[in-house]
């Protein structure tokens, strides 16, 4: 079960995750030791599922983030091929796509 200080370790970390053991110790209450040994009963409990590293926009190649909206005046088949599918005559060549989300309203 998890106590108050386990909590406030978990936003600390939650925040920040690359703190020092003395930094989170300040923030917490807790020796720098102390709150190392806490954040490894955490990780061992599978409660701190791991780290991540933010990378900078130039380090990711400073990517875009762009929306991309297509109506189609007809459903008919000879024109979208079928409801929910479209062909492009230009295509979009991207390198690298983290997210696609593809969102399809009916006519009433």
């Amino acid at each position: 079960m998890l106590d108050q200080i386990d909590r406030k370790i978990l936003a600390a970390l939650g925040d920040e995750s690359d703190v020092t053991s003395a930094r989170l110790g300040e923030r917490v209450g807790l020796s720098p030791s102390a709150a190392h040994r806490r954040v490894k009963l955490l990780e061992a409990a599978g409660l701190i599922a791991g780290y991540r590293a933010k990378l900078s926009r130039e380090a990711r190649g400073n990517p875009s983030i762009f929306f991309v909206s297509v109506t189609l005046k007809d459903q008919a088949n000879h024109v979208s091929g079928g409801v929910g599918h479209v062909r492009l005559r230009k295509i979009l060549v991207v390198t690298q796509v983290s997210l696609s989300l593809f969102m399809l309203i009916a006519a009433a």
